[in-house]
This record gives C-alpha cells, structure tokens and sequence, in this order.
C-alpha cells in the first residue's frame, strides 16, 4: 500500500496533484486516512487526469489565438467576438473536454459516496464546498455518460432542439488579447445536481445560467480547472479536519 511522508523541504506545491499529496502526507498518521486510504489515493488519479487534460487543451487554445490573429488583421475594426475552431482542433479539444468532464464525474461520485459522507454528514458542506464541480454534471450525465438523444429523460430532447445532440464549442475572448482566447462550450439543458437545487439556490458563477424553461451550462475548461481543483483540496481539507 502506498505511504506518504511528508519530506522537510517541501511545501504546498504549484500542482494540485502535489498539493493532494503534501496534504496526504500531513494527514498520513490520522486514524481517518489509515482507515480510508486505498479509497482516498485514487483521488490523485483523477486529478492527475485533469491536469494533462487541461495541459492539452491549453494548446488547442494557442492554435485558436492564431485564427483570432488572423481575423483580426482581416478584421480591424471589430473589438470583441466569438469564433469556430478548425475541424480538426474542434474534434481532437472536444475529445480532451469530454474526458476531463468523465475525470470531474469521478470526482462527484467520491465526493458523495456513502463511505465520504459517513465522515462529512452533512450534504450543505459537501453542495458548498464543490459547486462547480456538482454545475458541470449535467453535461458528465447527458453527454458524456450517454447522448440525450438516445437516452432522453425530463423531456430534454422534446424541449432543446438540436443543441442537445453535442456540445457547442466556440473560442470566446477579446480579439486584442489572444492571450485571453477560451475554448468553451455549451449545453442547454433542463437537469440541475439535486444537492445544489436543494442547498444552492443560484446560479453557480462562470458555469451555470438558471433560466424559466431550461438551463444553460457553460464549460470553459481553462477557466474552470483552477476553481475545480481549488474546490477537491478545499473539501478534503473539509474531510481532515482541516481549516484553512
């Protein structure tokens, strides 16, 4: 079974992978992690995951700045927009985001597993602490699970039109500032996490727009990696008894 130790000249690393493991390493003696600990290391799998997937995105993103240089020059007069990618980097940045959002799935499922909240029995800290991740699963449930279309359930199919058979990806951002060039993508749908209907009222910040008839969900995978990777640390910390 793996041991951490936490060695004397490390600190929080910059990745949240090494965090997880510095924490662990911290926590190493607690009667909790020896209990839970075959269950709690495969965490740093799904954060490893993440972490390339993020990384290869970010490249997609850098190719898409170039398009936008490009239409910059072609277009000098024009401030803001949103523009398409290359069918290529469409397929191959949309096959890493449908990744990273199975790898956040993971990351749901652990977080609410029974043996999780045997230590966290409160389902409010477990909605407070990792809302980004419960926004996004609509998209995990409904696209990357199975397609709406050939499993609809709450009538998606019947009420979204064509939007619901992929996800619309788009590169959003300043055309001056390619820098700041995003993927993102969106996904309208009438599902929403039943802990956050029930102890989050509004909408999640970046990722969710709560409309009459249905939901917007919106993924913008760089955008969002910090804030997710912030929110596993920050519950785990939760579960240990750790206060930031």
């Amino acid at each position: 079974m793996l041991e951490l130790h936490l060695p004397e000249n490390i600190t929080r690393a910059k990745y949240p992978s090494k965090k997880i493991v510095c924490l662990f390493a911290l926590v190493s003696q607690q009667e909790l992690y020896q209990k839970n600990k075959s269950a709690l290391i495969g965490v740093l799998d799904m954060i490893e995951g993440l972490e390339y997937h993020h990384h290869r995105i970010k490249k997609y993103e850098k190719s898409g700045s170039k398009r936008v240089r490009e239409l910059q020059e072609l277009s000098k007069s024009a401030k803001k927009g949103s523009f398409t990618l290359s069918k290529s980097n469409h397929h191959l940045a949309t096959h890493e985001s449908v990744a990273y959002i199975n790898r956040v799935g993971q990351l749901m499922y652990f977080f609410t597993s029974d043996w999780f909240k045997s230590v966290i029995n409160h389902e409010e800290v477990i909605a407070a602490k990792i809302p980004t991740i419960l926004a996004l699963m609509p998209i995990r449930n409904k696209f990357v699970s199975h397609r709406q279309i050939d499993k609809p359930r709450d009538d998606d199919c019947e009420n979204l039109g064509l939007q619901q058979f992929g996800l619309m990806q788009s590169l959003s951002g300043p055309i001056g500032k390619p820098e700041e060039t995003r993927i993102e993508y969106s996904f309208p749908t009438n599902q929403r996490d039943k802990l956050l209907k029930k102890y989050h009222l509004k909408a999640v910040a970046d990722v969710e727009y709560l409309g009459e008839n249905n939901n917007l969900v919106i993924f913008t995978p760089t955008l969002n990696h910090q804030v997710i990777t912030n929110e596993v640390i920050n519950l785990l910390e939760a579960f240990f008894g750790i206060e930031a």
